[in-house]
């Protein structure tokens, strides 16, 4: 009767394997030019930093020439910079999250 209440607790464990004999696969890795979704969205993350770029200094320029005020600067640079930075925020995030994978 041992024999069989010691065959049952066997059944219950299981298996015992040797992580270290496991082998894994490398993933595959692209070698050559960059395919052109790529360099798409290298070339969008790129235009939405210079777009902010671009916004900052006109902003500061005019507010050095005294065309704005700085209340106004606040205003327009709360309508202009918001949504630059999210667009820039959600490529850049969009093409290095593709680009980790």
């Amino acid at each position: 009767m041992n024999d069989d209440a010691s065959g049952d607790q066997d059944r219950d464990r299981p298996a015992e394997v040797d992580i270290g004999s496991l082998e894994l696969a490398e993933p595959a890795v692209e070698e050559g030019p960059a395919r052109p979704v790529e360099k798409t969205r290298a070339l969008l993350a790129f235009l939405l930093l210079g777009l902010l770029t671009f916004v900052i200094a006109a902003l500061l320029v005019l507010l050095a020439i005294r065309r704005i005020t700085t209340q106004e600067f606040g205003s327009i640079a709360g309508v202009l910079i918001a949504p630059v930075v999210g667009l820039l925020g959600a490529a850049t995030g969009y093409y290095y999250g593709k680009g980790s994978r």
